[in-house]
């Protein structure tokens, strides 16, 4: 069987994550390759993500996926099906064309805000201040993320609501499966 490629694509804390550890017990013979794995984003010559404003390809096209192809290339070798959790869907040439289908978790960014201060400031060690310097980063960078969830929404196949409850989430990516793998 020829391997299928799902790429989740989103903005950062849209749900990509939890759709995809939903979906894993669905597709126990599943592999997972995830930007996040490789702080491809925080690479030397990696882009500044204000490039999104004005050459959003561009900027996508400067982070160097080499780690993400080697982990598909491996995954490829035992998994028929590979969920990669990557932000920029078909947008990356190098990634392109091992893509089978995209997903869109498309998230409002005040509820991708709220996500990730739930997430990711639970710690003892996060204090009041951590969080509101968050918030006024991302204040700041708002037309960045904006920007690039316009960016992600294009060529999507399947756009998800990010608000849906997460067993709606998994039916409709389970049915973008079936027909990606059916040919249809």
């Amino acid at each position: 069987m020829k391997n299928t490629i799902i790429c989740i694509s989103g903005i950062t804390s849209s749900g990509k994550t939890t759709l995809i550890n939903a979906l894993l017990p669905h597709y126990p013979s599943s592999a997972v390759v995830s930007f996040d794995d490789y702080d491809i984003d925080a690479q030397p010559g990696a882009p500044d993500l204000a490039m999104v404003l004005t050459d959003p390809e561009g900027m996508v096209n400067q982070f160097d996926v080499t780690p993400m192809l080697t982990a598909v290339a491996a995954a490829q070798r035992d998994h028929d099906l590979i969920f990669l959790d990557f932000p920029f869907g078909y947008r990356h040439h190098a990634l392109a064309g091992l893509i089978n289908a995209v997903v869109v978790v498309d998230t409002p960014l005040d509820v991708a805000l709220s996500r990730q201060i739930r997430r990711d400031y639970q710690t003892p060690t996060k204090t009041k201040q951590d969080i509101l310097d968050w918030c006024a980063a991302y204040e700041r960078a708002q037309p960045i993320f904006a920007a690039s969830a316009v960016f992600m929404r294009k060529g999507a196949d399947l756009l998800v609501d990010g608000r849906l409850p997460l067993a709606e989430k998994v039916a409709q990516v389970q049915a973008l499966i079936t027909w990606t793998i059916a040919g249809v």
